[in-house]
């Protein structure tokens, strides 16, 4: 697995349980999109950097409070291939609207593992794939269009997060 880093992002400062001020560390500052705007409401998201290089993905998980509120915020990335020159994957906001352990794609060929796709048509998804040629290929651009990470990422992903989870590509 190519973990880039496990960053424990905001604390609760507060002194019965999480109420009160939350101070961010770290990573929050890095996102593009406000962290509260993205995670209103949810326990987790992922978040897709394909602009930047290396390309990443990150798990955004959130803790909450009794009331709601923050308490910490733990982010979780890896190094992913998102679409190759002409085959750009999409930049938006999508969600995680159906999930298979494998799925063939006869255009390609290819076997992929613990297959999520994000967009109602199946065309794009954040998947793994049989085998490890493509590899050497995480954090550049090289898929057909759909987010690739290496197998057992994949299968981390796959069994964490919940359909309808937010995905952002940005």
């Amino acid at each position: 697995m190519k973990t880039t880093g496990i960053v424990l992002v905001v604390f609760c400062l507060a002194l019965m349980g999480c109420p009160g001020q939350a101070q961010a560390f770290s990573q929050v500052n890095e996102l593009p999109d406000s962290i509260s705007h993205m995670i209103a409401g949810d326990s987790s998201v992922i978040y897709i950097s394909i602009t930047d290089t290396p390309k990443t993905l990150s798990l955004v998980t959130v803790q909450r409070d009794s009331f709601g509120q923050i308490c910490s915020l733990e982010t979780q990335t890896w190094l992913c291939s998102p679409g190759r020159k002409g085959k750009s994957t999409p930049k938006g906001n999508f969600k995680i609207c159906l999930k298979l352990g494998k799925a063939k794609s006869e255009k390609y060929h290819a076997m992929m593992i613990w297959w999520m796709a994000i967009d109602g048509r199946g065309i794009y998804a954040i998947h793994g794939l049989l085998g490890d040629d493509y590899l050497q290929y995480l954090g550049q651009r090289a898929s057909h269009g759909c987010i690739r990470l290496d197998p057992e990422t994949a299968k981390s992903l796959y069994d964490r997060v919940p359909l309808g989870t937010k995905v952002f590509i940005r």
